[in-house]
């Protein structure tokens, strides 16, 4: 069997989304299907610079993915997604899905610009739909009434939360599978020899709430002599957080020579976190306001 799925977002910046469709491309893998990923990518240079400031990976794509335009950041929900809007996009996916003839597509976010729109309207055969974000959803105020029959292509819908299924029922009536995100857990780690750290790993952005665990940590710091250790980048600034909250943070926190805190420059790299939680008694994973249910 032979599998496309369709991510809206750029390979080149990490993101719960496209991490997902990563490691469901490696599982389908493993169960003997052919499994293609047809997203985003932004190629280093002066031009992705300027519309990215933040750290990803530019580096070449592997293989399975087949790249079908560059990406922009778009304000939606809380967060500040790479999202594929080029008009150019929806020639590559047309082009791609005659050339590769899959068996099935899987779109996630199907009802996001420009990719899966694309793919909705142009395939015609099996398809599936994730929904990951949960909320208010604004932007379905404008694409339902002009997009949303297409909806109806898709032949099975999954939610990968109530809550996710929830906001895609109120724009988007029917029957959705809940199927939770998977959780990978290391081959060995020893649950004896984690250090006295916390770990943070996500966007810097309001709605992952790193700016209410930086003005908590003096406190928690205080009482357990724990250390804090960052991972992720600001969205707009390509900054891993706010110096002057950072250094407010290590003074107040700490007499010592070393801050209390630690960050990571760049993308969320899943092998880093992987190894910094395996060594961290705590995950810290605020967050303010409804969003991606990932």
């Amino acid at each position: 069997m032979k599998v496309g799925i369709v991510v809206p977002f750029s390979w080149s910046f990490w993101g719960a989304v496209v991490e997902h469709a990563e490691l469901q491309a490696a599982a389908l893998r493993r169960l003997g299907a052919d499994v293609r990923l047809l997203m985003g990518n932004d190629p280093p240079g002066q031009f992705t610079r300027a519309l990215h400031p933040r750290v990803g990976r530019h580096g070449t794509p592997p293989p399975d993915v087949i790249p079908v335009g560059r990406s922009v950041i778009v304000p939606a929900n809380g967060s500040l997604p790479n999202v594929i809007i080029s008009p150019r996009s929806i020639l590559r996916i047309k082009r791609v899905l005659a050339e590769e003839r899959f068996d099935v597509l899987h779109l996630h976010e199907p009802m996001t610009p420009i990719p899966c729109i694309a793919a909705l309207a142009l395939w015609d055969g099996p398809m599936v739909g994730t929904h990951h974000a949960s909320g208010d959803l604004g932007w379905m105020r404008i694409a339902t009434p002009v997009l949303g029959f297409l909806a109806e292509r898709l032949d099975h819908r999954i939610a990968v939360s109530a809550e996710a299924r929830a906001s895609a029922q109120r724009w988007l009536p029917g029957e959705y599978e809940v199927i939770p995100n998977g959780v990978l857990i290391p081959e060995a780690v020893d649950a004896a020899g984690r250090e006295h750290r916390f770990v943070f790993a996500g966007r810097h952005e309001p709605r992952k709430g790193l700016q209410v665990l930086l003005r908590a940590w003096p406190e928690v710091h205080r009482r357990t002599g724990a250390r804090l250790r960052v991972a992720g980048a600001d969205p707009t600034t390509g900054s891993t957080c706010s110096a002057s909250s950072a250094r407010t943070t290590s003074r107040r926190s700490s007499r010592r020579r070393r801050p209390s805190w630690r960050r990571r420059s760049g993308a969320r790299a899943s092998g880093w976190c992987s190894r910094a939680r395996s060594r961290a008694r705590l995950r810290s994973s605020p967050r303010t306001s409804p969003g991606t249910a990932t």
